[in-house]
């Protein structure tokens, strides 16, 4: 039996055609780069019963998908960063096709807000779905902080589960990365991150949380987390349990 060996890492970007995901595709140049890998922008062609039966649909589909994806190229090009992009248009639901990406991916990165995202329901059902579930950790980006004088902190929600050690280094990173100031929160009670978030959100760029908070992760990613984040571009780093990065 031949043996196919796995993916190799990358830092993975869902493109769905929002403005949201060119967004997140932006923000996550830095990521790949820091890494040495490749950054890969993904398409997930959805399955339609009706497209299927007619060639000249099916056809329109693709097309639209590798406009798409090369508006993503362009915006990530216009960085003028050193980095690989890599592109693939795969069948399936947008959250299946980045779950089995997540399995060899260093990090996903999606848009807070998909195309065709309902208002007043959280983030995106696809980034939601992400955030609880995904083998790696998950970006929710809400904006783009291209190098300034204020780039806005990184904050660190952590509680006392083991895990915040993790949550800690990996918010540590981040900070580097983006030279940017560090800030601990510790998470004690219910909605304190939410009250915090409230009232400091317009100076925070990022939250990095771990998928198992108490007393949850819905509090960040959910409808009132999005009414603390509203009209600001605080995006959350969910880390699941500890990987090679």
């Amino acid at each position: 039996m031949r043996h196919i060996p796995p993916p190799s890492p990358s830092v993975v970007v869902g493109i769905d055609g929002s403005r949201s995901a060119i967004t997140a595709a932006l923000w996550a140049v830095d990521e790949a780069v820091e890494r040495d890998i490749p950054l890969r922008l993904v398409y997930a062609l959805e399955p339609d019963g009706a497209s299927e039966s007619d060639p000249h649909d099916t056809a329109r589909r693709l097309a639209c998908a590798d406009i798409t994806i090369r508006e993503a190229i362009v915006a990530v090009e216009s960085t003028e960063a050193p980095v690989k992009i890599e592109v693939e248009i795969l069948r399936g639901r947008p959250e299946q096709v980045l779950l089995e990406a997540s399995s060899s991916a260093a990090m996903i990165c999606v848009g807070a807000l998909g195309l065709h995202h309902t208002p007043g329901t959280g983030v995106g059902s696809t980034a939601a779905t992400l955030a609880a579930v995904a083998h790696c950790p998950v970006a929710i980006i809400r904006g783009y902080r291209q190098s300034s004088a204020n780039p806005g902190w990184i904050i660190a929600d952590v509680d006392e589960s083991p895990s915040s050690s993790y949550v800690l280094e990996r918010a540590a990173d981040e900070a580097r990365l983006r030279a940017a100031p560090l800030r601990m929160l510790p998470t004690t009670t219910h909605g304190t991150a939410l009250n915090y978030l409230a009232r400091h959100a317009e100076s925070i760029q990022l939250v990095v949380v771990g998928r198992r908070r108490s007393p949850g992760l819905a509090d960040v990613v959910g409808p009132l987390g999005l009414s603390s984040l509203h009209d600001t571009d605080c995006s959350v780093l969910i880390c699941g349990p500890r990987a090679a990065l």
